[in-house]
């Protein structure tokens, strides 16, 4: 069990007074969406942005209806989805799992410019969520949503874009897989299920790999839950008191 906020008081007896002990606070984290999980994809080059459908049926909706074409891939441990450049870094990417066009067929100078991914998780209590951060490794630029909201942008142009817009530089090398650290507004949250949807886009037609992976990590707070009182020696003055007090100590329950 995690304890987040300690609050203790002492009741002595009459004759030794009352003793007051200071509470004390700390943060709880708590994953929300891992590295290693599983996403439904949507890699066959159709426009699902919000500039193309409307709020309700684009593809970062709740309420999006998706088509046969959505199939799920999960990262392994230590890996990320993608295509192209597979032993590169230490975080190579699984047999491509990505496509590019309808068969991955080289050469290939048109290549799909937008990726999308979907996946669910749950907050037990939306209020609680004191910060949430979402690490990722992308090539090339990403936009974020959370229950249907953009939230965020990584290396993509501000205002308008469509599913052809190109990120705004190129990811290379061992920067294809450097995490990535972006604050998410908890006002984003909801109690119960939520769901993260992001845009992967690529620089340009020409790109040789895509990279993807993410995690999603919440502070919390905890409900307070009573424990079991404890009975302890009193000391007044730095003088040792034959006598003992009941100390009532609440923890919050582990994440």
């Amino acid at each position: 069990m995690r304890s987040s906020r300690i609050i203790r008081s002492i009741a002595a007896t009459a004759a030794f007074g009352l003793v007051a002990m200071p509470g004390l606070a700390a943060a709880a984290s708590n994953t929300l969406v891992s590295y290693a999980s599983s996403w439904r994809v949507l890699d066959n080059g159709t426009d699902q942005t919000p500039a193309a459908l409307p709020s309700a049926t684009h593809f970062a909706a709740p309420t999006y209806v998706e088509s046969a074409a959505w199939r799920t891939e999960t990262v392994q441990s230590g890996k990320v989805l993608g295509y192209g450049d597979n032993t590169r870094a230490s975080f190579p990417t699984q047999t491509p799992n990505l496509f590019f066009s309808p068969t991955n067929a080289l050469p290939n100078t048109n290549k799909y410019i937008t990726t999308y991914f979907r996946q669910s998780f749950t907050v037990a209590d939306a209020s609680a969520v004191s910060a949430l951060v979402l690490h990722v490794r992308r090539d090339d630029g990403i936009i974020v949503f959370v229950n249907g909201t953009e939230v965020a942008r990584d290396n993509m142009p501000a205002g308008a874009y469509t599913s052809t817009t190109f990120a705004s530089s190129i990811i290379d090398s061992a920067a294809e897989y450097a995490e990535q650290t972006i604050n998410i507004p908890t006002t984003s949250l909801v109690t119960g299920q939520n769901l993260i949807a992001i845009e992967l886009h690529q620089r340009d037609g020409t790109s040789s790999d895509i990279t993807f992976a993410a995690e999603l990590v919440a502070t919390t707070l905890d409900a307070q839950i009573p424990e079991a009182p404890v009975t302890v020696l009193l000391s007044l003055g730095g003088v040792a008191v034959l006598g003992a007090a009941t100390v009532v100590t609440r923890r919050r329950a582990a994440a």
